[in-house]
C-alpha cells in the first residue's frame, strides 16, 4: 500500500475529531456525536501508541474493526460480513502491523471494542454502512432503523 498521510494524521490523537455523515441530522440526532468522529476515536483505542501516526496498514485495519464492531453491536439480524479477507491484504501488504495494534487477535480487538461501544454509545442504533477516508477526514454512511 502507499502512504496514506491523510489516514495517519487522521487517527493519531492530535487529529481533530471532525467528521462526515452521510445522513442530514434531524432534530433527534442533534445531540449525537456525528459516527465518524464515534469511529475514528474507536479505532485510534487500538494504536499501541496512539501519539504516533500508524502505517496505512495498521490505521486501515483499525477502522476496519471499529466498524465490525460497531455494527455487531448495532446488529439489525443481519448476515455477519467476514472482514478477514481485508485483513489479510493488509497484512500482506505491511506483515507487522500487528505490532502497531494493541493485539493481533482481530477478535479480542472486536471485543474491545464493542464494550467501549456498550459503555458510550448503548443508545445509539445506527447500523453503519460505509467507513472510510474523504477529504483527510474519518467518513461515516449509516442508517438510523428508528
Amino acid at each position: 500500500m502507499q502512504p496514506n498521510l491523510p489516514l495517519q494524521r487522521a487517527l493519531s490523537r492530535g487529529a481533530g475529531l471532525s467528521g462526515k455523515d452521510g445522513s442530514a441530522p434531524r432534530a433527534t440526532q442533534i445531540k449525537r456525536l456525528p459516527l465518524s468522529a464515534i469511529i475514528k476515536e474507536m479505532a485510534s483505542t487500538l494504536l499501541r501508541d496512539p501519539t504516533r501516526p500508524p502505517s496505512p496498514e495498521a490505521a486501515h485495519a483499525a477502522l476496519l474493526l471499529a466498524h465490525v464492531a460497531w455494527n455487531r453491536q448495532a446488529d439489525l439480524g443481519k448476515k455477519r460480513p467476514d472482514y478477514r479477507l481485508m485483513l489479510h491484504q493488509f497484512e500482506a501488504s505491511k506483515p507487522d502491523l500487528w505490532a502497531e495494534l494493541t493485539s493481533a487477535d482481530p477478535e479480542e480487538l472486536i471485543a474491545r471494542l464493542a464494550a467501549y461501544r456498550d459503555l458510550h454509545h448503548s443508545e445509539d442504533r445506527r447500523y453503519l454502512l460505509v467507513c472510510g477516508m474523504r477529504d483527510e477526514e474519518v467518513y461515516a454512511e449509516w442508517h438510523d432503523p428508528s
